[in-house]
């Protein structure tokens, strides 16, 4: 018997079963008697799923439908975890059961099921005494012996493979065409699954190895009968995230969507809240933005976009299937989301669901983005465009290549930053503009206008930040503190104080009217990529490569140095 506890100790009723499976705010365990469901937040029960025979296949759907494999080879459907089961199979070879394809077929075994038309898909032709070990996106991971095989979901087809030289005792498919590896002499390597060869050997926990990955698959998780700590691996930036410490050693784990991470620990089960979980930083932020009611809206390299309350914590996650994206930057209105990267120009997404709005087809990707009243960038081709209803392309040959751009003091204004230093204002409409010359040693890398448009303010290669009058465009002030390359930049609410982020880690919060520095904020272990104020002004929000922080100011008082 199990018993579950939320957070660290707190423990409620006992359960039955040892398999971990996580839902859209479910959780499942597997055994012999039936598969018993918990809310995965408040871990109340919800209802016992009793097939047949002893579960041997648990999953669900993003809507939260529910399959369950009994050793029979009976496999039913439930549109929800209380609702009466449909049958999708009456009998055949057991094996574990995962949904592909957001929920419309299913992987029993070696079996591909369309859920909607509960017809079979494909037979993968793997042997009897072959074992499955996950199936994501297209690929099914099955080995025997010691060797280990990739399948095609779709065309039942080997599609590649690799002799490991021992056996396998669980395989993870991860972000980025990796495979993880637990083997059964406790050793842990990541595999390349399109070439087939070894990545690198990870340092295991001691004990027998089980495995989990966070849902959109860049962080493995690795825990060992033998020790009492879980080991986390951040798989975009190829590092390792501070281990977690349990109370006693750990038999299976596994994530929620939202990313907390659930552990049976001999006969208790625990869930330990995001909060507590590090992986909220794990990947570079190519976006930030606050919303009015001051949630924290960040989009990051692996192409998920992240809100979080005003202490950082969860509150939804969006994969939007557009990771590695250079650029990015959201509308003034926090409603959608512009990337861009590869040979894709930009892209336009709603921050409600990630689904894409609009695309501006292949070219040459820009190199700076801004939303205002359209979506304007700028890049490699020595031309700014603008896009309204039409698009409005300006040609920059005499500036030089854009490095930075915003809107100006209306839709119809936009400013430039380029690569020679230059900063050059530009009416749409007329094409006429006000070069303010070379005013920085090096590419523009940050420009920012204040909310009352009396200010811009430009930064760059150089760590200086300028401050110029939009009536006259001459210029109202230096601030000097960084010392190297300022590459973000925001003005407060009310336009009274500027945040400048730097590679030096620091950031900067200067008085607009004084020109002074009014705090210096430290603990950024890698340089800040971006700011973004609270809509009270009375915090900053930092993002670097190492973590996003929330900095608390007294706006009544002058400060010198936070952290």
């Amino acid at each position: 018997m199990l018993s579950v506890a939320a957070g660290r100790q707190r423990e409620t009723k006992p359960v039955a079963g040892t398999g971990l499976r996580i839902g859209n705010g479910v959780l499942g365990v597997t055994s012999q008697t039936g598969a018993p469901l918990y809310d995965s937040t408040t871990l109340a029960p919800v209802t016992v799923l009793r097939p047949d025979d002893q579960v041997v296949g648990l999953d669900f759907a993003p809507d939260g439908r529910v399959v369950v494999a009994d050793a029979e080879g009976r496999v039913t459907l439930h549109s929800s975890p209380v609702a009466e089961p449909v049958v999708l199979r009456e009998s055949g070879e057991w094996g574990r059961a995962w949904f592909i394809d957001d929920g419309r077929a299913v992987v029993i075994g070696r079996q591909v099921w369309d859920v909607q038309a509960r017809t079979l898909r494909t037979e993968i032709p793997v042997g009897p005494e072959s074992l499955w070990w996950d199936a994501y996106d297209d690929t099914l991971v099955t080995s025997s012996g010691r060797s280990v095989s990739l399948w095609s979901l779709k065309t039942g087809q080997r599609t590649g493979g690799f002799d490991l030289g021992t056996e396998v005792r669980t395989a993870k498919l991860l972000h980025g065409g990796l495979l993880a590896i637990a083997t059964v002499e406790d050793d842990l390597r990541l595999w390349n699954t399109r070439t087939g060869t070894p990545v690198r050997s990870l340092t295991p926990p001691s004990g027998w190895l089980t495995t989990a990955v966070s849902a959109d698959r860049t962080v493995l998780a690795v825990a060992g009968s033998g020790d009492t700590q879980v080991k986390l691996w951040d798989v975009v930036h190829d590092a390792a995230l501070p281990p977690i410490r349990v109370d006693t050693t750990t038999s299976e784990i596994a994530f929620t969507r939202d990313g907390r991470l659930v552990w049976s620990a001999g006969t208790t089960l625990r869930v330990l809240p995001r909060s507590a979980v590090p992986v909220a930083s794990a990947h570079a932020v190519r976006a930030l933005a606050i919303d009015r009611d001051g949630s924290v809206l960040t989009f990051d390299e692996a192409g998920v976009i992240e809100r979080r309350d005003t202490a950082l914590r969860s509150l939804s996650r969006i994969t939007t299937g557009a990771p590695g994206r250079a650029l990015a930057c959201f509308s003034p209105d926090r409603r959608q989301l512009a990337t861009s990267g590869g040979t894709e120009i930009a892209a336009v997404r709603r921050t409600s669901d990630g689904r894409l709005d609009t695309t501006s087809g292949d070219g040459f990707p820009p190199a700076a983005l801004a939303f205002g009243g359209g979506l304007l960038y700028a890049g490699a081709s020595r031309t700014a465009t603008v896009l309204t209803d039409t698009a409005k392309t300006i040609d920059t040959t005499k500036e030089g290549p854009p490095t930075a751009a915003a809107f100006g003091r209306t839709d119809r204004e936009i400013v430039l930053g380029t690569e020679w230093g230059l900063v050059v204002i530009k009416d749409v409409r007329t094409d006429d503009d006000f070069n303010l010359g070379a005013v920085h040693e090096g590419p523009v890398r940050a420009l920012a206008m204040s909310p009352d448009q009396r200010t811009l303010a430009t930064a760059g290669d150089d760590g200086v930040v300028l401050l110029w009058d939009t009536e006259t465009w001459k210029k109202k002030g230096e601030l000097r503190g960084h010392t190297g390359t300022v590459g973000a930049l925001a003005f407060s609410p009310d336009s009274s104080r500027i945040a400048s982020g730097g590679n030096d880690k620091t950031v900067v919060v200067w008085d607009v009217n004084t020109t002074q520095a009014w705090a210096t904020l430290r603990g950024h272990a890698e340089g800040v990529t971006h700011v973004a104020w609270m809509p009270d002004g009375r915090a900053v929000v930092s993002a670097a490569a190492d973590a996003l922080l929330v900095w608390q100011l007294d706006v009544d008082k002058a400060l010198t140095t936070l952290g």
